[in-house]
């Protein structure tokens, strides 16, 4: 063990109101003593709080006087992260992050990240008492993943957001002994009345009942990986409390990974009932009623299996096999009565099975939530790279549930409570939720409006980021609502975010005759709207182009003139985005980065509206209303460029360049 550190770390801080300051402390090696100690600036004392024996890593909540400007020193021991909190109206202010002194914090941009630290699925997604909330998963330990926490932001608008004490924290064991890991992995949020019924309206609600994994693992050791499904309520909107039990794996089909609960109200025998759905694989000969018809997605080459984003096929086919014996699968469980809190939660049998992809792992983060008149099914394919080349892409499925999986097309499910009957989704179409490099771990909630809304953890898959010290690794997707045209499910940015983050025109132009524009943006963050004239010719979709999608029905080809967008480019580096189409295939490209190998290929030839939006270091694109949507993450060398939009247009399109997030001064 190496010999302790003399050094002190020191934060400086205002109180401001706030009443408390957590700290998240780890022991320094070798130090048998770990000390913080409060210093009130106005002669009010000190307070003083040693680590608990034994333990490397822990949260420490230390009172602070909420007029006086305060001085931690910290011995022994680095402050990972610390934030202000407590004092009144905490849920409508948000905490107050500090660093040590000499440090600063990164302005976080346009969209949901932590201001430092790790940050990866989107977890309890829910409407309570006239906010939004987002709780996600949270290391503010590193730059990288970790023993889980879970973080909580609300919102009024679903664009900007307000941090809130961290919620969740991992077991005790894995914050004593470095050999385990896990923590509170990802899960689910309903809003629930006093009874504990779940509500139509999250805005009448008593309280939120959260759903999520527990799991753990002692490293090198196979067979002590433990993942079951708990239970805990939140009552004031940040709180929680009263964590279970409620599922554990009902046989050995299941695998052991077994993880990510989603709960939603679905309708069985004329009642409503909720239901989880958890992600797995399964055996696949005893589930073959189970899996996704081949025809639900034609003209797909296949992938392989891989758990290192930067191995090739050749590469893992020496390193890597997956057991096809095996496919991923989600599974469904139901309660048995209204009130959650005391549910007992009963195996439904399989939603579906993928053995088409039977190279995935398994399914991680599922969804199944109801679309228009249908059902859709969401999961992100663990340790598979399509193609195409893109790593652990998601995918939708749609089609009726119930019935044993042959469906009515009403939504409702099958009477037969404890069997398979009622669990099944016959799934008609099936592709990607997003085509770029980086939406992961999607996961939707239906609002106050009736709108079915999804976020998308933008996760850098490719090691397009650096690390930095009090930065964030990882952000979230825009919120997105979904909708189902002819068995498609679209996702488009909701209203808010037009309403809230687009500003004013920088320029619009009708390109009549050249189609060439070049648009300084004089920021490093815009939104460009592109609107194409095109034709009414159906022509056949050529799938040899590299087209793989099986849903292309009524789009043409030989009708849309090609296109090429540069969203973002900085010769002296070698590095650009593009968005382009050519030969009837719509992509994004980038060169310089770690993805410049990978075909981003869009299911959308016939297009007639190009939304991007850009802010600095993420690039989100959506095609005709949301037909297709691409994101990628952007190097950080482009992301501080100053913004330049270049584009070759057909003839007769418009292009209207905004100003996007705090450049366009809207931020409330």
């Amino acid at each position: 063990m190496s010999t302790p550190s003399n050094t002190t770390t020191t934060v400086s801080f205002a109180g401001d109101g706030y009443t408390s300051i957590e700290l998240f402390l780890e022991r320094e090696d070798g130090a048998d003593d770990a000390t913080v100690t409060l210093t009130a600036a106005d002669g009010g004392g000190s307070v003083e709080r040693r680590m608990t024996a034994g333990m490397y890593r822990e949260h420490v909540v230390v009172p602070i006087r909420a007029t006086a400007d305060s001085r931690i020193d910290a011995h022994g021991c680095g402050i990972a992260l610390a934030y202000l909190a407590g004092g009144d109206g905490l849920i409508d202010r948000g905490v107050r992050y500090v660093v040590p002194d000499g440090d600063r914090v990164r302005e976080s941009g346009v969209r949901l990240r932590p201001v430092a630290r790790w940050m990866n699925d989107p977890n309890g997604l829910c409407r309570f008492r006239g906010l939004y909330h987002m709780f996600y998963q949270f290391n503010p330990y590193g730059w990288s993943w970790d023993d889980m926490h879970w973080g909580h932001a609300v919102s009024d608008d679903l664009v900007f957001w307000r941090h809130l004490p961290v919620a969740l924290f991992p077991q005790e064991l894995l914050q004593r002994d470095r050999d385990w890991s896990g923590g509170a992995f990802s899960g689910s949020a309903v809003a629930v009345d006093d009874q504990g019924r779940p509500c139509a309206d999250g805005d009448e609600a008593a309280a939120i009942r959260l759903f999520l994994t527990r799991h753990m693992y002692h490293e090198g050791d196979e067979d002590s990986l433990d993942e079951v499904q708990v239970t805990a309520l939140c009552r004031d909107g940040m709180t929680v409390e009263d964590e279970r039990v409620v599922v554990t794996r009902p046989n050995n089909d299941i695998a052991p990974d077994f993880r990510d609960p989603k709960v939603e109200i679905v309708r069985r025998g004329g009642a409503s009932v909720a239901r989880m759905v958890v992600a797995t694989n399964l055996p696949v000969a005893p589930h073959a009623a189970y899996a996704v018809d081949p025809s639900a997605t034609p003209g797909e080459r296949p992938g392989w299996f891989t758990d290192d984003a930067s191995l090739d096929r050749a590469h893992a086919a020496l390193s890597q096999h997956p057991d096809m014996d095996r496919a991923p699968a989600i599974v469904a469980f139901d309660a048995d009565r209204d009130d959650l809190g005391c549910a007992v939660w009963r195996y439904a049998g399989p939603v579906l099975q993928d053995v088409a992809r039977g190279d995935a792992f398994t399914f991680e983060c599922p969804d199944l939530f109801p679309v228009g008149d249908r059902w859709c099914a969401v999961g992100g394919l663990m340790k598979y790279r399509d193609a195409q080349g893109r790593f652990q892409p998601v995918r939708w499925y749609v089609g009726d549930l119930g019935d044993g999986g042959r469906g009515r097309g009403d939504g409702a499910v099958g009477d037969g409570a404890g069997t398979d009957a009622g669990a099944a989704l016959s799934v008609t179409s099936s592709d990607l939720c997003d085509f770029g490099s980086c939406y992961y771990a999607a996961q939707s909630f239906a609002d106050h409006r009736g709108r079915r809304i999804a976020f998308g953890w933008l996760v850098d898959w490719f090691g397009v980021r650096r690390e930095h010290p009090f930065a964030a690794n990882g952000a979230m997707s825009l919120p997105r609502e979904l909708s189902l045209h002819d068995g498609v499910l679209w996702s488009h940015p909701v209203r808010e975010v037009y309403d809230v983050l687009v500003g004013d025109a920088i320029a619009s132009a009708d390109l009549v005759e050249s189609g060439h524009v070049t648009v300084p943006v004089g920021g490093t963050s815009y939104y460009a709207d592109l609107q194409f004239s095109v034709g009414d010719d159906d022509g056949d979709v050529d799938t040899a182009a590299g087209v793989v999608s099986g849903n292309t029905a009524g789009t043409g080809t030989d009708d849309v003139p090609d296109f090429g967008v540069t969203i973002a480019a900085d010769a002296g580096h070698g590095l650009a985005v593009w968005l382009e189409r050519r030969s009837g295939v719509t992509r994004l490209r980038t060169e310089g980065m770690g993805t410049d190998s990978v075909e981003f290929l869009s299911h959308v030839t016939r297009v007639h509206r190009v939304e991007i939006f850009d802010d600095g270091d993420v690039v989100e694109v959506f095609l005709n209303d949301g037909e297709d949507a691409g994101t990628l993450l952007v190097d950080e060398r482009l992301a501080s460029r100053p913004a330049a939009f270049e584009a070759n247009l057909p003839a007769g399109s418009t292009a209207s360049i905004h100003s996007l997030g705090a450049a366009a001064g809207r931020r409330p």
